[in-house]
């Protein structure tokens, strides 16, 4: 996703001060909405945006830095948080820092889906983030105004969501280049292979943007 630290018209003095920003690891509670003043509430009328980090407390970090982008040029942010699978203070203790020290934005823990029936085995990562769509659809639906829905990178699925509620989404990648090119190559790798990847185990995959890597 593009940001305003590409703007051709900014000094570049000024691009280097947003750069550092996705470099500086700010501390990031649980549900919170920090306080805001009428002329915040204004601009969140007229331009808001969702930023969506998935699960882990290294996604929601560099997430936070772009919040803070978002905020420096006047635009309105809200964070939709997804709870671990397992109760962690740390990650209590992580949002609370995050909004202590970012009165501008706002945090939201989605509420989690139903537990899974007694017996059953718990939802792997990717699962988990794809019952958390249904409170995600809610959330958006109940905010008075969204402009951008921005996910992360293991949040395909809910491109799905910003479609049915009509927002344009983004995904906002913080890993090297050559990681998002493989990523992006690997759907079509994988359409024409007549084996998993796991069948593979340790045979060499050749993409024309990667060196060679094993499968495994």
């Amino acid at each position: 996703m593009n940001d305003h630290t590409n703007s051709p018209h900014e000094p570049k003095q000024s691009r280097a001060k947003h750069l550092r920003l996705f470099q500086f690891q700010a501390p990031i509670h649980h549900s919170f909405h920090a306080p805001i003043d009428l002329k915040r509430q204004q601009v969140m009328d007229r331009k808001t945006v969702v930023l969506y980090p998935g699960l882990g407390v290294g996604h929601l970090t560099p997430m936070v830095q772009l919040a803070k982008l978002f905020v420096h040029h006047g635009i309105a942010v809200t964070v939709a948080l997804v709870e671990p699978q397992v109760e962690s203070a740390s990650f209590s203790a992580v949002v609370a820092r995050a909004a202590a020290a970012n009165p501008s934005v706002t945090f939201h823990v989605l509420p989690p889906p139903p537990a899974p029936a007694e017996g059953e085995a718990p939802p792997g990562r990717f699962e988990y983030l794809r019952l958390m769509d249904a409170p995600l659809r809610s959330f958006l639906r109940s905010l008075p105004a969204v402009h951008a829905l921005v996910l992360d990178m293991f949040c395909a699925g809910s491109l799905d969501v910003a479609a049915e509620v009509g927002i344009p989404a983004y995904f906002f990648f913080t890993s090297c280049a050559s990681f998002l090119a493989v990523f992006l190559h690997l759907p079509s790798v994988a359409a024409s292979m007549d084996k998993s990847f796991a069948e593979l185990g340790d045979s060499l995959l050749r993409l024309p943007v990667a060196p060679p890597f094993k499968a495994s």
